[in-house]
C-alpha cells in the first residue's frame, strides 16, 4: 500500500461502505483512507510555561499577532462586503487559535499583572515609531504578550468581572438618582438583581494593600488622618481626644509673659490654647 493509487483508494472505500465486512477491517481501511487524504502533521514546539503558568505556542503567538495586527489595520471598514467578510474571517481564526492556549491558574495572574504586561506591550509601537527594528527576540515577547492579554481577557472570570464592574455601576447610578434627582438612571432588574449578587459572592472585590500605594501617597489623600502624624504610641487619634498620650511634641510650650504657655501647631496635635485667646487686652488706665 505504499505507492498510491486512485484503485486502492477505491478499494478502501469500498471496504469501509460494505457494513456486512468485518468492522476491524473497515477501521483499518479508513485508517488507510486518513493516511492517503490528510496531511502529515509536522512535530508540534515544545511549549514551556512561562512565570504564570501560561502554555502558549510561539509560532500561534506569532501567528496571533499577524492576526490581530491586520485586524486593526482593516479598521472600522465593515460595510463594505468584501472586508466585512475578510475581517470575520480573521476573527473565527483568532478566536480558534486563543482557544488553543491554556490558562494557568487564576491566582496567578490577574488584573494586576495584565495592567504590567500591557504596560511592557506599549513599548513596541513606540519604538516602531522612532524608526528601531524589533529583534526576534522582542518580536517574540511581543506576540507572547499580546496572546497571554487576550486570552486573560478572553477568561470566563474576566468576562464575569467585567459583567459585575458593569451592574455595579448602573446600580451606582440608580442610587445617585433616587438620591439627587439630577439625571434619569433606570433600576436593576430582578434578574440583574440577582445575578450581581452572585457575581459578588463569586468573585469578590480585592482587598486594597496599603502596602503598595503610590509613592506620592495620592490614595492616602482622602483618608481622613492623611495630615495626621501618629503618637508616640504609632496610632492616630482625632483633634482633641483625651485618648491622646502626651509626646515629647507636646512638652514644647512657648512660655509668654501674660498668660500660660502655649503650644505650637504641629500636624497631628491642637494647640494647647488658642494663641490669640491667651493673649489678654490691655488695662484702661
Amino acid at each position: 500500500m505504499r505507492d498510491w493509487t486512485p484503485q486502492a483508494l477505491d478499494a478502501l472505500f469500498g471496504v469501509v461502505q460494505d457494513a456486512t465486512a468485518n468492522p476491524k477491517a473497515r477501521g483499518k481501511a479508513a485508517l488507510k483512507i486518513a493516511e492517503f487524504l490528510l496531511p502529515k502533521a509536522g512535530k508540534k514546539a515544545k511549549v514551556i510555561p512561562d512565570e504564570y503558568g501560561f502554555l502558549i505556542n510561539p509560532n500561534l503567538a506569532s501567528a496571533y499577532r499577524e492576526n490581530q495586527r491586520e485586524l486593526r489595520a482593516l479598521g472600522p471598514t465593515h460595510k463594505i462586503p468584501a472586508i466585512a467578510e475578510k475581517i470575520k474571517k480573521l476573527e473565527a481564526r483568532s478566536d480558534a487559535i486563543r482557544r488553543r492556549f491554556q490558562l494557568p491558574c487564576p491566582t496567578k495572574y490577574g488584573d494586576k499583572e495584565a495592567a504590567k504586561d500591557c504596560d511592557r506591550l506599549m513599548e513596541f509601537p513606540s519604538l516602531r515609531e522612532d524608526g528601531t527594528a524589533l529583534t526576534e527576540a522582542q518580536k517574540a515577547e511581543e506576540a507572547h504578550l499580546r496572546a497571554r492579554i487576550d486570552v486573560f481577557s478572553a477568561s470566563p472570570e474576566s468576562i464575569a468581572r467585567h459583567r459585575r464592574a458593569a451592574l455595579q455601576d448602573a446600580e451606582r447610578r440608580f442610587k445617585m438618582n433616587r438620591l439627587t434627582g439630577e439625571f434619569y438612571a433606570a433600576p436593576l432588574s430582578r434578574k440583574d438583581r440577582n445575578t450581581l449578587k452572585l457575581l459578588r459572592w463569586l468573585y469578590p472585590e480585592p482587598k486594597r494593600n496599603l502596602s503598595e500605594l503610590d509613592d506620592d501617597g495620592f490614595e492616602m489623600h482622602h483618608h481622613p488622618f492623611a495630615d495626621e502624624l501618629p503618637a508616640p504610641d504609632g496610632n492616630f487619634y482625632p483633634r482633641h481626644s483625651n485618648l491622646r498620650p502626651a509626646g515629647a511634641a507636646d512638652d514644647l510650650l512657648v512660655k509668654t509673659e501674660d498668660g500660660p504657655p502655649i503650644s505650637p501647631v504641629i500636624p497631628g496635635n491642637a494647640p494647647a490654647t488658642d494663641p490669640i485667646q491667651s493673649i489678654e487686652p490691655p488695662k484702661l488706665r
